[in-house]
């Protein structure tokens, strides 16, 4: 940390002597370059951690007009031209109206994570000039009339930064014209929450009521509303929930297809609100386990809608090969692969190539195609190899491709052109046997104290994989034993906040054996109802009793438990 700040302060120090005329020597443009290329490596985290304005400055042209050669990300080379013109204003030889015609021009501005943070920069560009009031305010005007997205963030950062101007350049009627919900709703990098406060807040030095009431729209909406990043309510929870009734069948073909369509409207609702979900990814995954036509459909469906991840497009045509559906429709599906740029290893995606090169070798393996099909896939192989070599990530595959491949080279003929790819290694946490699971259940039933059972639910979490249902009725039959109650099942629920949450620890996910033990139980059950019907509630808590009832056989309740959980999804999606 230490030095990193060394580099930046040393880089710093240069940058100011370019700004201020001075010629520098190569070992100071150096320094200043490699500290660019360093911290601009990665677009995302560039503007997240707020460095782009130090690369912008540090990349600003010298005295002679002459720029560094410096390979950043696209965005930020945009960026560094719009904070170039940016510092040509404050020296008082620049034009806002040229800032201005740029930013309401450009499509490099829309919907980017360099447009938001251009919307801050030409906020500061409004306060800062050297500009009469006049020609500011017909600059407020042409983008007015232009009714470029999400405004508000210019006027914003205008008055976050000084009131006063504000006050100058503004008047009721601008701001009356951003209340509409066009101007609101879920827009760029703004959630609608966040847009209501920001209104609220412009228009308190105008209309108090009016401000007041986005104020309150504002809190109201975030209430009622999944989080923009982290929720799994509609993805995990959700998804979670409809594979259960797919597994055990309990809804017909007709039905599943009613699902699919709610829950794909439900996907493209979120992503339209910039609500971060899997819903999509998780799924087709289930249903390629469950029923593939019916996640044909739905692929075909999504792919209209939203860009489907790389490894996906490898599933759905793993998936169409093992069924030996037609050449043809497999490479149709290869054909939707994203080569998207790999902005941390600056170039094109590895798994474009790779992924495809893992379709086309379950291809060329499979008895479903004729000889000419796979002497096709095989040339296809070769080419993919290719690609993947000439983008940078040279010529390896992993040991599963690696041999299938080798086999190929030896049916046609043909050298091994590619090195095998040693796998990583992890350090896994290991997993208990059948037998250690037999070992458990013997433990449990020896436990003959009570000291021995607390300390066995000490532990429960530290030394112990409760994974199967028989630990679960030992347990409860020892407790009951011992005890005459379940308290300590009970109090180590509670403690984890089990059902509502299922990642505390590591026994959380298999709790729900213990619900289903002690239900079957007739000593037990009431205190488990008991416990459900006073803290038995949660955001886990539909998929948890579904899992229950799932493994209780109770397809009634099953299916009820997910219209109610559906029911929750549309309240905070729609």
């Amino acid at each position: 940390m230490q030095r990193a700040t060394e580099g930046l302060h040393r880089a710093l120090l240069y940058g100011f002597k370019k700004y201020v005329g001075e010629d520098l020597t190569d070992e100071e443009n150096s320094c200043i370059k490699k500290y660019v290329t360093e911290l601009g490596r990665i677009e995302s985290s560039v503007f997240w951690r707020n460095h782009h304005n130090v690369i912008a400055f540090l990349s600003l042209p010298n005295k002679n007009n002459k720029s560094m050669e410096i390979n950043l990300h696209r965005s930020l080379m945009t960026y560094n031209n719009f904070y170039e013109m940016y510092v040509l204003l404050l020296d008082g030889t620049g034009s806002l109206a040229k800032m201005v015609k740029l930013f309401s021009t450009s499509t490099l501005f829309k919907n980017t994570t360099v447009g938001y943070y251009s919307r801050l920069l030409l906020g500061n560009a409004f306060v800062f000039n050297k500009e009469n009031i006049k020609s500011v305010k017909s600059c407020i005007n042409y983008l007015n009339h232009k009714k470029i997205d999400n405004i508000q963030m210019v006027y914003f950062q205008i008055k976050k930064t000084n009131c006063k101007v504000y006050r100058e350049l503004f008047s009721a009627f601008e701001l009356l014209g951003l209340t509409s919900e066009e101007n609101y709703k879920d827009i760029d990098y703004s959630s609608t929450s966040e847009s209501m406060f920001i209104l609220s807040y412009l228009l308190s030095d105008f209309d108090e009521d009016l401000s007041f009431e986005f104020l309150l729209s504002g809190v109201d909406h975030g209430i009622m509303r999944m989080n923009s990043r982290k929720d799994t309510l509609a993805d995990e929870i959700l998804i979670g929930s409809f594979e259960i009734l797919l597994q055990n069948h309990w809804i017909s073909k007709e039905q599943a297809y009613v699902y699919v369509d709610k829950l794909i409207d439900i996907a493209i609702t979120l992503n339209n609100n910039n609500v971060a979900n899997r819903v999509s990814e998780m799924l087709i995954k289930v249903l390629i386990r469950t029923n593939f036509e019916i996640a044909f459909y739905c692929y075909k469906k999504l792919i209209k809608f939203e860009n489907l991840s790389n490894e996906l497009h490898r599933e759905v045509a793993g998936t169409m090969v093992d069924l030996g559906l037609p050449l043809t429709e497999v490479v149709e599906c290869i054909m939707n692969f994203d080569a998207y740029f790999d902005n941390y290893n600056q170039k094109t995606n590895w798994y474009y190539f790779y992924g495809k090169i893992e379709v086309y070798l379950i291809l060329a393996m499979s008895d479903f195609y004729s000889k000419k099909e796979h002497a096709e896939v095989f040339e296809n192989i070769r080419n993919e190899l290719d690609g993947l070599d000439n983008s940078g990530w040279g010529r390896e595959l992993y040991s599963s491709e690696y041999q299938s491949y080798s086999r190929l080279c030896e049916r046609f003929s043909k050298p091994v052109d590619v090195e095998e790819k040693k796998e990583a290694e992890y350090n896994m946490t290991p997993i208990l046997s059948n037998t250690e699971k037999v070992d458990l259940t013997k433990f449990i039933n020896e436990l003959d104290s009570e000291e021995k059972l607390e300390q066995f639910f000490t532990d429960f979490d530290f030394k112990y994989c409760v994974d199967a249902l028989e630990h679960y009725e030992c347990l409860i039959s020892k407790m009951l034993d011992l005890f005459g109650n379940i308290d300590m099942l009970i109090n180590h629920m509670r403690e984890n906040r089990y059902p509502d949450m299922t990642h505390l620890k590591k026994n959380s996910k298999y709790l729900y054996l213990g619900i289903v033990a002690a239900l079957a139980n007739g000593t037990a059950k009431q205190q488990m109802v008991n416990y459900l019907i006073n803290e038995g509630g949660g955001h886990d808590s539909n998929l948890e009793l579904m899992k229950v009832y799932e493994e209780l056989g109770d397809k009634n309740m099953c299916l009820n438990l997910f219209k109610s959980l559906i029911n929750d999804v549309n309240l905070f999606v729609y």
